[in-house]
């Protein structure tokens, strides 16, 4: 790996140790990896999986890309399976299919501690508050202030692919200046 690459898993697998071999209870990591295709993010990523299986903790790392071919590249999962995108309606509902989802999705995420999701910037910013809420859900970590429920996480991508479609960019200027305003954005439904 380059110096760059090394340095994200260092972070990562140092984040890890700490909060397992030596018990500290650490905020959760919060990491962004970005960079043009073919600069070796997914070697980041190849890299945190074996760290993982070599400690016995791959249960606890979710690795997921928003298109089943970008999954494919990274031998993962599309986040839309593994969040349950797109099933919202039916988690939130008291029917024996809400149950069934919900059931699901907190077998998927039971021992989850870390999550990776390659190509982020492909998903819409109401996909992205829609897979946090799926997550505090699955993890039962309903809190105002939780986001991704608590989960260590790395995303990565390059924001200058294509924005999603029909969906309002996560990296939207109204959105990334809406902390300083009053006014509605993506993240409360004004926002595709």
């Amino acid at each position: 790996m380059k110096e760059e690459q090394t340095i994200a898993f260092l972070i990562f697998a140092d984040h890890h140790g700490c909060k397992y071999e030596l018990h500290e209870k650490l905020k959760p990591l919060q990491m962004m990896l970005c960079g043009p295709g073919g600069v070796g993010k997914s070697q980041v990523f190849s890299a945190i999986g074996e760290f993982y299986t070599l400690l016995g903790h791959e249960l606890q790392l979710k690795i997921t890309a928003p298109t089943s071919l970008a999954a494919n590249n990274v031998g993962s999962v599309t986040i839309h399976a593994e969040a349950s995108l797109h099933v919202e309606y039916a988690m939130h509902s008291g029917s024996k299919h809400g149950q069934t989802c919900r059931s699901n999705i907190e077998e998927k995420q039971l021992s989850t501690t870390a999550h990776i999701s390659d190509k982020i910037y492909f998903l819409g910013v109401l996909d992205f508050a829609q897979m946090s809420v799926n997550l505090q859900l699955a993890k039962q970590a309903i809190e105002e202030d939780v986001v991704l429920s608590n989960l260590d996480t790395l995303f990565a991508g390059d924001p200058a692919q294509l924005p999603p479609l029909n969906a309002t960019f996560l990296y939207d200027h109204e959105l990334v200046k809406s902390h300083t305003t009053t006014k509605p954005n993506g993240l409360n439904g004004t926002h595709k």
